[in-house]
Order: C-alpha cells, then sequence, then structure tokens
C-alpha cells in the first residue's frame, strides 16, 4: 500500500513558512534545534490525516491545546486556536486577529490541501428591553449599567481533493466565550487511523489501557507482551482488570503487567520507560494502515533500552503499514534506529533536519543512506 503522505508542503502555520518535506520515508525522523518547527510539523500531519477529518472543530481544538496537557490555556482564554496562526513581531497580542494558514500532502491522503482563516470576534449584548409599565401606569425604569463587550472567534476551512478541482468542502465554527460550543453534526470524510504520542502521555492514567484495548479488539495485543519482554524479560504478559474495589455500576479499567515472580503487578508498580514502551507498542497496532505521531521519541527509554525497542518499532510499522514521524534530540535514538533497520539498501528511514533563521525555516533531508555514512563511518552531528 502507499505511504499516507509521501511530501509535506507548509505554506503557513505557527512559525512554519514554505516549508517542504519531499521523498518521505516510512520512518521519518525531524531534528533541529529548539522551536525550530519540529513539533509544528507533527501538528501538521494532524489536522492533515486524524480519522475524524480537517473539517471538524474539536480536531482542531485538540490539537491547539496538545502543548499544554494542564489546561492552563484554558484558564487563559478560549481563543487559543488563534496560536496555530503565524505571529510575528507586529501582532498586537490584545487587538483584534485576523490569520490564515495553509498546507498541503501527497500521498494516500483521501485529499490534498487544507487552508484556514481565523479572525478575533467582538459583539456586544443585546440592547436590553424597553422600560415596563407598573400596574399603576408607572414607568418602571430599565436596570442601568455599561454594556460589556464579549469575544468570540470565527474559524473557515477549506478542503480540496487529491487533484486540483476534484473537490472542495468548506467549513465555518465560531466561538463565543461565554457560550457552549455546540459541535455541528459532520459529515463523514474516509481518511487514515492515526495515533498521537505526546512526550507526557505516559503519564495520564487511562491512555495505555485505552490503547491496549483497542489492539486486543483487533487481534495484535500479542506483539506488544513480546516487545515488553525484550524490554523486561520478568514480564510474560498484559491485563486489563477492573479497579479493586469498583462497583458493578462502574468498573474503572486498571492495566496490569504480569511478572514472572510477584505475578500480576499495576502498571504504576513499573518506571516511566516501561510505559511510554507499552503505549507506543499500543499506538502502532491501533494506527494500523495508518500514521503514528511521536514527539521526542527517546522520551523515558534508557539508551541500554533503545536498541531492542527500536529494532521492534520499525518492524512493526512494516508489519503493521505504518508510516511514522517521530521528533528527537538524541543522538543515541537516531544510531539506535539506524542500527535497527535490518534492510539498509532500501530507504525506510529519513531524517529531516529543520532551523529556524531570522522568520524563515529551512530544511536539509538526509537519506538512509548519507545519514548512516554521517553517523556510523564518521560519528558527526545531524541534530
Amino acid at each position: 500500500m502507499p505511504l499516507p503522505i509521501t511530501e509535506l508542503t507548509v505554506g503557513r502555520f505557527r512559525g512554519l513558512r514554505d516549508v517542504s518535506l519531499n521523498d518521505l520515508g516510512r520512518v521519518n525522523i525531524l531534528v533541529g534545534p529548539n522551536d525550530s518547527g519540529k513539533t509544528s510539523v507533527l501538528e501538521v500531519l494532524s489536522l492533515l490525516s486524524l480519522a475524524a477529518n480537517p473539517l471538524d472543530p474539536l480536531l482542531w481544538m485538540r490539537v491547539a491545546g496538545r502543548r499544554d496537557p494542564f489546561g492552563v490555556a484554558l484558564r487563559a482564554g478560549f481563543n487559543r486556536l488563534r496560536w496555530l496562526f503565524p505571529q510575528d513581531s507586529t501582532t498586537d497580542p490584545v487587538s483584534s486577529y485576523d490569520g490564515r494558514i495553509a498546507f498541503s500532502a501527497r500521498g494516500g491522503l483521501p485529499f490534498h490541501e487544507v487552508r484556514a482563516t481565523y479572525r478575533d470576534l467582538r459583539s456586544l449584548p443585546e440592547a436590553p428591553a424597553p422600560p415596563a409599565s407598573s400596574a399603576l401606569g408607572d414607568v418602571v425604569p430599565a436596570t442601568t449599567g455599561f454594556a460589556v463587550e464579549r469575544k468570540g472567534a470565527r474559524i473557515e476551512v477549506e478542503v480540496t481533493g487529491r487533484s486540483p478541482g476534484e473537490y472542495i468542502r468548506t467549513e465555518s465554527f465560531t466561538w463565543w466565550e461565554d457560550e457552549r460550543f455546540e459541535l455541528p453534526r459532520m459529515a463523514p470524510v474516509v481518511s487514515v487511523p492515526i495515533q498521537v504520542i505526546t512526550p507526557y502521555d505516559h503519564l495520564f492514567p487511562g491512555i495505555p489501557e485505552q490503547l491496549y484495548s483497542e489492539a486486543r479488539r483487533q487481534g495484535n495485543a500479542d506483539p506488544i507482551a513480546t516487545l515488553l519482554s525484550l524490554i523486561e524479560p520478568r514480564i510474560t504478559g498484559l491485563e486489563v482488570l477492573a479497579a479493586p474495589g469498583a462497583s458493578h455500576q462502574r468498573a474503572d479499567a486498571v492495566m496490569y503487567l504480569r511478572d514472572r515472580s510477584a505475578g500480576l503487578l499495576p502498571l504504576e508498580a513499573f518506571g516511566d520507560g516501561i510505559r511510554r514502551v507499552l503505549l507506543i507498542a499500543s499506538a502502532i497496532t491501533s494506527a494500523r494502515n495508518g500514521m503514528l505521531l511521536i514527539d521526542e521519541l527517546e522520551t523515558a527509554i534508557h539508551i541500554s533500552a533503545l536498541g531492542n525497542a527500536f529494532r521492534w518499532m520499525v518492524d512493526a510499522c512494516e508489519a503493521n503499514n505504518v508510516q511514522l514521524f517521530a521528533t528527537t534530540h538524541s543522538l543515541e535514538a537516531i544510531d539506535a534506529l539506524l542500527a535497527a533497520d535490518e534492510t539498509p539498501a532500501r530507504e525506510d528511514i529519513v531524517a529531516y533536519r529543520l532551523e529556524a533563521t531570522g522568520q524563515a525555516v529551512t530544511v536539509r533531508r538526509y537519506g538512509e543512506d548519507l545519514l548512516r555514512r554521517l553517523r556510523i563511518e564518521r560519528g558527526l552531528e545531524v541534530r
């Protein structure tokens, strides 16, 4: 099957302008300094290919809040969607804002290009009703006071098909800070499965259980136990069981790992490395025939476990037809990925180095052969 994305072009998105990633592979590694746009590329991919479809407003809210796991931005204001759009030195964070983004892709996705506009909205409440008369004919004065301006935002999204003129779909959504946003009924769009793993997802309860349960339903859970045994030989299996003391009305799920000597132990009894590896393995099986996006690939995994973990990951992506995009700051992670690929003659692993210079972001592509020569033969820095 063709890869979901073989070419990605970002016209404008956050700090990215006129950025292209060409000749994408099965495993794509994004490297570069802090604030060079690596995570922004993952967010563009999310908006292009999430199964919900890029016309879904909830998807935009989810992507906009992914960098804020504890919801601080929600307390700071509802319009965090604004920060997906380009900002520059002339942008006043207080005044009204009007921004545009655009990005496109080639490959197996059912659509080609996404364009969106964002506009801040301002509105005064409706005028008060005219004074009413009492039963005695006296005029009851209306309530006086200053009208308080309310704030809102409007996003318009346009999606085009694979070929110019194939089809165009548009939707617009409006949020007001003092109103509950009602999700519209969305016509389904056929897309590809996608899973996203942030640097902190393994710390939140419920996410590993959900992904592992999905893998069990699909009949793909056995390889996950195999990977865990490679990382920690004491682990022989996994179970998702009701929490101790749960009532029949509400039975919260708890992940247990079977320890060779201690029996069933809750996942929380193990370290972050096991939780992270379990999350990645479950996400690969859930993203079958789709895409997996991982921000900071090496997070929580000790260098001694990278070889086994990444060898399993590369093989699993191939077996499940999953295209992987991952950011990393670790040379050890890059070297482990190269060592994990047992078909070096075929370009499965590609790296892209992003670097911000002023208002522009430059991209340099490292094919697998070049990457091997730079890292394995010469030991050169590629980050």
